[in-house]
């Protein structure tokens, strides 16, 4: 089979998604829009335990017009599919240093993928959403550290370059590969963009007064603090207390979230679980909230806080790096561990507190990050990796030593040959 486009897009994760039939995630969303935006200049990769299918343009257009919408009847049309796929396309291309696009996470930890990328003369791009399995060890199962370390190690070892969502994110990167004694492939941070959701959506369902906190059911989540936070407020409002809609997928270690609302009838009465929302549904819920809570313990992002920031919702979130830097001092930043700080900002926005009305005038001036803002700046540096000149001061940058938690990482989208320095950031 012979190259056409000068792309080659893992599309391994939007393929499990679809099969299992599961709402997307953060990480599915920016599947979902790096497909959308180079479908029509890439081959689509497929890779399983060590398999590989590298996709004719044919084949790649058809599975990425199915992939656009995993609805109904995903399953059959892929079935059909695959078969063709098996019989025509390759495991082992020439790429002829063609750049290859991981953004799902998708098992470049495997010995046997970086192998794959040798035998194909491919220049593979990975993006690193967080280090949370690394650094916030506690929330995380070990088989999820082991495999995460393995991936952000073997990306610093093998990348041609790392795509980043933050600064923040780039500052741990930075910090771990100080740790390990690793040097830095080329390093870009462009924040995540989010949809442009027009017109407000239909709200009259929604009446009563609500807060939602939108995140998969895990420790890390921190749903157990907010539990006892909307205890505490039953206790002080009675049957005034506000409706709390918790939207998210029923992680790993949650039993103690079913436990605690299974156990307390006034609490399990003023909440409400949606573990199967729609992007419809949710959009609707988010809009019409008091605001969004987000008592993350750890991110690397934080898509939700960004996508109610976009529809005019006041948040109040954990006070972490990342949602200072993409916050722009708008929400209400608290510690995770402070139930009091917490149940007084709840019901300050509830009572129209003057931190109701300093969020909806900043809110009025916000400019949430856009897509085509982000690809703007990954289209730049995907050309500036081929320049020798930019790669050459890139590998000497990536030679300083480095200082713990001294990192700069200059604006967000500058290149890692462009943004180290001796100056610390103020957004992180």
């Amino acid at each position: 089979m012979t190259l056409t486009r000068p792309i080659l897009f893992d599309v391994t994760r939007l393929i499990s998604t679809g099969w299992v039939k599961r709402h997307p995630t953060g990480i599915d969303r920016v599947c979902d829009a790096y497909l959308s935006h180079y479908k029509k200049n890439a081959h689509a990769v497929i890779q399983h335990k060590g398999a590989f299918r590298v996709l004719s343009e044919k084949h790649s257009d058809k599975l990425f017009a199915l992939l656009a919408d995993r609805a109904g009847g995903f399953r059959y049309k892929l079935a059909k599919l695959l078969p063709s796929i098996m019989a025509a396309d390759r495991a082992i291309v020439r790429g002829g240093g063609r750049k290859y696009l991981n953004v799902g996470h998708t098992d470049f930890d495997l010995s046997s993928h970086q192998r794959w990328v040798k035998r194909c003369d491919l220049k593979p791009i990975y993006m690193i959403h967080d280090l949370i399995p690394i650094n916030a060890q506690p929330y995380c199962l070990p088989h999820a550290t082991k495999r995460h370390k393995g991936r952000v190690i073997s990306s610093l070892n093998n990348a041609a370059g790392i795509i980043v969502n933050s600064n923040a994110t780039a500052s741990e990167l930075n910090d771990f590969a100080a740790h390990q004694k690793l040097n830095i492939p080329p390093i870009i941070a462009a924040h995540l963009g989010v949809e442009d959701f027009g017109c407000a959506v239909d709200i009259s369902e929604q009446s009563k007064p609500h807060f939602v906190c939108i995140g998969t059911i895990e420790p890390r989540k921190n749903h157990l603090m907010l539990l006892r936070v909307w205890k505490k407020l039953i206790s002080q409002m009675q049957d005034k207390t506000p409706q709390l809609i918790i939207i998210g997928r029923w992680g790993r270690q949650s039993k103690p979230v079913r436990d605690m609302l299974s156990s307390d009838l006034r609490l399990s009465k003023h909440v409400t679980m949606l573990d199967d929302c729609n992007d419809t549904d949710m959009l609707e819920w988010t809009q019409s909230a008091k605001a969004v809570l987000l008592p993350s313990l750890a991110e690397g992002y934080g898509l939700p806080l960004i996508e109610a920031m976009a529809m005019q919702t006041p948040v109040i979130a954990s006070d972490l790096p990342c949602f200072r830097e993409i916050g722009k001092n708008v929400p209400l930043l608290l510690s995770p561990h402070d139930e009091a700080a917490w149940k007084d900002a709840i019901i300050a926005l509830f009572t129209q507190d003057k931190e109701l009305k300093r969020q909806k005038r900043l809110l009025q001036n916000f400019s949430a990050p856009k897509w085509a803002h982000h690809f703007v700046k990954i289209d730049r540096w995907l050309e500036q990796l081929d320049n020798e000149e930019f790669l050459g001061n890139a590998k000497h940058l990536s030679m300083l030593p480095h200082a713990s938690n001294n990192h700069s990482l200059v604006p967000e989208g500058v290149g890692h040959s462009e943004g180290l320095s001796d100056e610390k950031v103020s957004s992180l």
